[in-house]
This record gives structure tokens, C-alpha cells and sequence, in this order.
């Protein structure tokens, strides 16, 4: 059946699909590539935008439906909800391969690993007859080294919460989302004390305060103020409590002495 039509702004080069969700790329006039995000089942656009300037070889949906591509040039990218919509880069497949002639065969990318078969000395398709084992790598963004020494953290920082605002994206059960949110902002904020923890320990109070302003949760505030009475950070532990104060304020005690006159009412 069809559920809906959709004028696109030039000559469609490729799609993908997953479940509910199309991916369209085509040519813009002159010569740029354009894309499309679509909640089909939804009638509902989801993104629209420019590609990255090379020319994509693959693309695909992740689990949680974030349009990926794997560019001319070995680099993997996807379509986050960050600032926007953008393109960010999660592998360079090319510093993976062996020598120069090597290349990879995406088949998909799920939980945080691309999924798919190395080929090697120039092949172009992989050999059906040998029926190839897929291999997996490890999503991991091209970023730089921060003054913690700390790069696999903050890259599941980043990338954790660019999942958790995918995740936001395309839920549609309430219930269910709050379940998620809670826990994907946990596992985020464990990461992130590890970052603070290092932070404290090396005395770089301005960082150990950025990082703070991105925990989400009370307890997580909690523990970052025993790691500042650990570490004799006293001013750091009174700049916290402000931003529990504000994150998380207390009661009206106001609204409590309305609540009592009604009932003597």
C-alpha cells in the first residue's frame, strides 16, 4: 500500500529502509547530493539536508534507526540529532586496514559496532563461495586528545549521548522512554564521574565544573560531591551544590502551607 508521496528536489541516486524508516540520497543542481529521513508509517520527515561532500559507497540504518553512511574516502558517518541535525564522523575504517588496497564491506551497524566483511588486496565484493565470517568494528570517533588522557571516555560520552537524543527522536511510548532515559543517562553519568574523578585528582577545577554542568542525575551530584571532600576541592563543592539547587530545587514550602489550609478548610 501507499501511504504517502514526497517531492524530493532532484533525481534519487540510492535508499534504504528499516523498519518504518526511509533514507533517500539525491542529486541537487547543480552537483550536490541531498538527503531525506522519513518516518514512512508516520507520514512524518524526519530530516532533511545536505550529505557530506564525498560520495557515500553504503549506506544503512543503525538499531536505533541513525542513518549511516560509509563515505568514498573509508570514513563512517551518522545522522545525529545534535545541534540540529549533523553528519558526525564514528570510525575511520582506513586506519584499520593492513595495506593500502584493503577495504570493507558494510552489512550493518548495531549497538555502537559496524558489522561487515574486510576485503583484502583490491577485491571489490566479498567471495560468496567462501561464505566470508563477518568481522566487527568498534565504532570510535575521530577525536582529539583531551588534557585527561582520557579519549575512550570522552568518546563514549559523546557518543552515548548523541544516542540517548536518538533515542528521544524516535520513541513513541511514553512509559517506555522515561525507562530509557533513566537508564541511558545513568551509564552516561558513570562514564562522565570517571572523567570528573580524573579531573579532581589532577586539580583542573574548570573542567571538573564543565563536567559537571553535564550529569543528569541527583545521586550523580551526590557522588561528585564526596569525590571533591576526597580530593579538598571545598570551593568546587560549593559551586556544586549552586547547580544542585538549581538542577534539582527543593519543594516550595509555600505550596505545603496551602495544602494545610485546604484541609483545615
Amino acid at each position: 500500500a501507499q501511504w504517502g508521496m514526497w517531492q524530493l528536489e532532484g533525481t534519487v541516486v540510492t535508499m534504504v529502509g528499516r523498519d518504518g524508516y526511509l533514507g533517500i540520497v539525491y542529486q541537487r543542481p547543480p552537483c550536490e547530493l541531498g538527503y531525506m529521513v522519513l518516518q514512512v508509517m508516520e507520514g512524518r520527515e524526519i530530516s532533511k539536508g545536505l550529505m557530506p561532500t564525498t560520495q557515500p559507497s553504503w549506506m544503512g540504518f543503525s538499531n536505533d534507526y541513525a542513518l549511516t553512511i560509509l563515505s568514498s574516502d573509508n570514513i563512517v558517518s551518522m545522522l545525529m540529532p545534535v545541534m540540529g541535525f549533523r553528519w558526525v564522523p564514528m570510525l575511520d575504517v582506513g586506519k584499520k586496514f593492513k595495506v593500502a588496497l584493503d577495504s570493507f564491506w558494510p552489512l550493518f551497524t548495531e549497538k555502537g559496532v559496524l558489522v561487515g566483511v574486510p576485503l583484502r588486496g583490491g577485491d571489490e565484493y566479498p567471495d560468496v563461495v567462501k561464505r566470508p565470517v563477518p568481522s566487527r568494528m568498534p565504532l570510535e570517533m575521530p577525536i582529539l586528545d583531551g588534557v585527561l588522557g582520557k579519549r575512550q571516555l570522552e568518546d563514549a560520552t559523546i557518543r552515548g549521548q548523541a544516542a540517548l537524543e536518538q533515542e528521544k527522536l524516535i520513541s513513541t511510548d511514553t512509559d517506555d522512554l522515561e525507562k530509557t532515559i533513566l537508564h541511558a543517562s545513568t551509564q552516561i553519568d558513570k562514564i562522565t564521574l570517571k572523567l570528573f574523578i580524573a579531573a579532581c585528582e589532577q586539580s583542573r577545577v574548570e573542567l571538573a565544573l564543565d563536567l559537571i554542568e553535564k550529569l543528569h542525575n541527583e545521586k550523580s551530584l551526590e557522588v561528585a560531591l564526596t569525590v571533591c571532600e576526597r580530593t579538598n576541592l571545598i570551593e568546587l563543592m560549593e559551586e556544586i551544590k549552586i547547580i544542585m539547587d538549581r538542577k534539582f530545587p527543593l519543594p516550595d514550602d509555600d505550596d505545603d502551607d496551602d495544602d494545610d489550609i485546604d484541609d483545615l478548610s
